[in-house]
């Protein structure tokens, strides 16, 4: 046994009263009758074996002695055998912040509690962040997470809708309707202002608006989404539209570019109401795309089976399209509006990408394409510029990785603003946003004459 007159070293006080209570059950003794054998009453026994008490030296040679081991055994910072390692663990997890900051109770380890439900909830708190979040962040990943689910189920409904919202499109119809508007051509600035005296209001020159209030961000998403179909209705009339783009789909001269300068919209705008019209009245399945230059998806939407990239949860925003891709593709092209064929894992693809926001500094790319097969309705469709993007095409080769990885870093522009380089919540970091390392060391590769 273990002697000395000075106090032990660090111990854990829960792990020592473990180990007693593991000594204490092996002698068969109860706290009672330990208790006499030290000269200490049961509660102060109960008191060390909860890790509540620490005890004196003297006390523990005496606990060694009465329980048949030594001071050093008692000490042993390894927990006497798996329950007890459970039971540890769980004390120090329900110790920290996260218990507090969840509002949960704490749980008592007791006899009645089997060793299932303790590999649960250990399982469960340590699965937990690192970094403990306060209930002001907890809230934030909430709402994080609602909007995301939100945004999901709404791309879901436009899809299985082919885009094409009938009721907002009775909407703009009986309001152009009274206006006077003839049905051909873009409505005029008359039109627009009649427009808005038909639904009693009358346009102010202000810096901001008003609008309805939404109790959570479903209801802000559906409002926005149905606002901007709303406009486009209004500025792209759907009669006149679907004539105009019927008669173009059967020359196989189909160009968001001329709907675009037909009624004096923005290119994504003429995309986005191309989608709304193309299902419905031409029969075409299609996909819209708008990227930044890194090739990271804002908006994104489909009916014709492309697969788009996607977190673990279905999102899309904040996910990059592969670097074969039209959009990302179209940033070093020299045509205005670049065309490409795509061979991808779930069929193959057409796509027309045009850079958009350029003289603002904030440039992205909307691109719209459809199934191969439908490609002949479209102004470019005979493109000759075929890429493959099917994954095995995609797949590194791991000696070229061994050969580069750690000798070589390339050296990037850097942003205007810090901050649009930060990944998306969930994505991981790169000190290297945009650039496909993959690519630099085949170029490296190349140059080498590997």
């Amino acid at each position: 046994m273990a002697t000395g007159t000075h106090e032990p070293s660090y111990y854990d006080p829960v792990v020592l009263g473990h180990r007693v209570r593991h000594h204490r059950r092996l002698a068969g003794l109860t706290l009672a009758s330990l208790g006499e054998r030290i000269g200490r009453p049961p509660s102060y026994l109960s008191q060390l074996e909860n890790g509540r008490l620490e005890p004196k030296l003297g006390a523990l040679a005496a606990l060694a002695d009465a329980l048949g081991t030594t001071t050093g055994d008692l000490l042993d910072p390894a927990p006497p055998d798996h329950r007890a390692d459970l039971e540890i663990r769980l004390h120090r997890l329900q110790s920290g912040r996260w218990r507090e900051t969840l509002g949960l109770p704490e749980v008592r380890t007791g006899a009645r509690v089997d060793d299932a439900v303790l590999e649960a909830l250990v399982g469960l708190y340590e699965a937990l962040p690192e970094a403990e979040a306060t209930q002001v962040g907890l809230a934030r990943q909430k709402a994080d997470a609602q909007a995301r689910e939100a945004n999901l189920a709404l791309r879901t409904e436009m899809r299985h809708r082919d885009n094409y919202f009938a009721d907002v499109e009775a909407v703009a119809a009986e309001a152009l309707a009274a206006t006077g508007y003839a049905g051909e051509g873009p409505p005029s600035e008359k039109h627009l202002t009649d427009l808005v005296a038909h639904h009693g209001f009358r346009i102010e020159r202000v810096k901001g608006l008003e609008h309805a209030e939404t109790t959570d961000f479903e209801g802000y998403l559906r409002q926005r989404v149905e606002s901007n179909y709303f406009a486009a209705a209004v500025l792209v009339p759907e009669q006149a539209a679907a004539g105009f783009l019927g008669a173009a789909h059967a020359e196989g001269d189909l160009s968001i570019e001329d709907l675009k300068e037909r009624y004096y919209v923005s290119y994504e705008m003429a995309a986005h109401r191309f989608t709304n019209l193309a299902t419905r009245h031409l029969g075409l399945q299609v996909h819209f795309l708008r990227t930044d230059t890194a090739g990271t998806v804002t908006k994104a939407y489909e009916n014709d089976g492309l697969v788009f990239p996607s977190d673990e949860e279905g999102g899309l925003e904040g996910v990059r399209v592969s670097r074969l891709w039209g959009a990302r593709q179209a940033w070093a092209s020299s045509e205005i509006v670049h065309e490409q064929f795509t061979a991808t894992d779930h069929g193959d693809f057409w796509c027309a990408t045009y850079v958009e926001n350029v003289a603002e500094g904030t440039p992205f790319a909307i691109t719209i394409g459809c199934r191969s097969e439908d490609a002949g309705g479209f102004r470019g469709g005979d493109t000759v510029r075929r890429v493959s993007a099917r994954s095995s095409d995609l797949t590194a080769d791991p000696e070229l990785v061994d050969r580069w990885e750690g000798v070589a870093w390339p050296s990037a522009s850097e942003r205007s603003f810090v901050l649009t380089a930060l990944p998306p919540a969930g994505r991981e970091f790169s000190p290297f946003p945009g650039i496909d390392l993959i690519d630099v060391y085949r170029f490296l590769d190349r140059q080498a004459g590997a």
